[in-house]
């Protein structure tokens, strides 16, 4: 009878706390993505979160979820995948970016600590050089972001959907 009365208590809380630690999301926005590198390719749309520990890039094709990214603090997970973000770089991109270029990306953010950052025309611009290491062409508009690395053959983009 005990363990019946004990598990009758404990489901409601578990339950309740449960649900509660989930973790709500800040803002979510649709858009197209492309996702270029030397190893893999995506041009889907799909949906850009923000969340309080991560933010998570969604990519969808024919209604299926195609890919699912993590970004955390200190590390990238690929559909349940993790590893460290200098991993991440060096694995996806051949490259080794400061820690926060990914997710300053997404979120339309300067990298590289604004490193050559100019406005022009709306347009946050940003073209950073580093010989033979990369060659960086950053915009970030009100509904685009476009990341380009030429020697590296890194291409990402988003675009917000409209409706």
């Amino acid at each position: 009878m005990k363990p019946l009365l004990l598990g009758a208590l404990l489901l409601p809380l578990l339950l309740f706390f449960g649900c509660s630690l989930k973790q709500e999301i800040q803002k979510e926005t649709p858009k197209t993505i492309l996702i270029k590198t030397k190893k893999t390719a995506f041009h889907q749309s799909g949906f850009v979160r923000e969340l309080g520990d991560r933010i998570e890039i969604l990519l969808y094709s024919n209604a299926q979820a195609l890919l699912n990214l993590k970004i955390y603090s200190d590390s990238v997970c690929i559909n349940s995948s993790c590893i460290a973000k200098k991993e991440f770089y060096k694995k996806y991109m051949d490259v080794e970016y400061p820690k926060n270029t990914i997710d300053s990306i997404f979120l339309g953010r300067e990298i590289f600590d604004g490193e050559e950052l100019k406005f022009e025309d709306g347009e946050m611009i940003q073209k950073i050089y580093k010989k033979n290491i990369y060659d960086i062409e950053y915009k970030v508009s009100q509904k685009r972001v476009l990341f380009r690395d030429k020697i590296n053959g890194v291409t990402i983009m988003t675009r917000d959907i409209t409706e």
